[in-house]
């Protein structure tokens, strides 16, 4: 990481801290420097975090496309719901779906549907992030539903009723909301503009931990979203997704002879 420079480069910063607003509930984000922004790229988090303004052609475009899209995947996804949903039965007894609370637009509390991937009691110890490098909760059937992104098909729903988008930043759970939003005082202002199923923080492939380059990512959105964006991350995520489905048997498979026993070298 670069230093943040002489100490008149500090003065002028602080003095430019104040200038990071957000429109959200007409309020100003003025914490410690060293908080507002990162050290490796001070000028990007220097000025104010305004949303992209488009007009009205856009918001009705990325409507259309959000219906379409909707549309079409609630009507292919339901034969994959269905088999995954009973092969995920036999694998951790359970119902289909579970509910989980989100956090929308302009800090708006949603509740979204998610195939069920994990045993009913996978967070009894509290609400937990899933790596990049897979989830020591998820069975084989749990696996390839993460890999393949089944798991998010029934939230097409909530586009389809208009909570979320197609494209956008990946809408939190309130604690992690609360938990990031102490560390990195910026990360509200992913609540300027309504979350979607994803975005560049996913195309991009960054693992749930790594908030700071999330965080980059989705405001850069915020800041600059239109029509070509969104296009480029519908065909990024399509592209991603066919990898996971054709390359989710295989890990499976691959995971499952790992974890079982050598039995002929483990012999007393």
């Amino acid at each position: 990481m670069r230093n943040m420079g002489t100490s008149g480069e500090k003065a002028r910063a602080m003095e430019k801290a104040p200038e990071v607003k957000t429109d959200l509930r007409d309020s100003v984000i003025a914490q410690d420097l060293d908080k507002l922004i990162f050290a490796d790229d001070a000028e990007y988090w220097r000025s104010a975090i305004k949303p992209s303004q488009q007009g009205p052609t856009y918001h009705v475009l990325k409507r259309a496309i959000d219906i379409l899209f909707a549309s079409v995947f609630l009507i292919i996804g339901i034969p994959w719901l269905v088999v995954c949903g009973l092969l995920m039965k036999r694998e951790a007894p359970g119902p289909f779906f579970y509910k989980q609370k989100r956090v929308g637009k302009d800090g708006e509390i949603l509740l979204v549907h998610k195939l069920r991937s994990m045993p009913i009691d996978a967070e009894r110890y509290g609400p937990q992030l899933t790596p990049m490098g897979g989830d020591t909760r998820l069975g084989p059937v749990g696996r390839f539903i993460r890999k393949a992104k089944i798991d998010e098909l029934p939230q097409f729903w909530n586009v389809l009723k208009g909570e979320i988008s197609v494209v956008g930043p990946r809408p939190e759970r309130p604690y992690f909301v609360k938990k990031f939003s102490d560390e990195y005082p910026l990360f509200p202002l992913r609540h300027l503009v309504k979350p979607g199923l994803t975005g560049l923080a996913q195309i991009n492939e960054i693992d749930s931990f790594k908030i700071r380059q999330k965080l980059r990512d989705d405001l850069f959105y915020v800041r600059r979203y239109n029509t070509l964006l969104d296009l480029k991350i519908l065909w990024d995520t399509s592209m991603y997704c066919f990898r996971c489905l054709f390359s989710g048997f295989k890990e499976v498979t691959d995971q499952e002879r790992y974890d079982t026993p050598d039995f002929e070298n483990n012999g007393n």
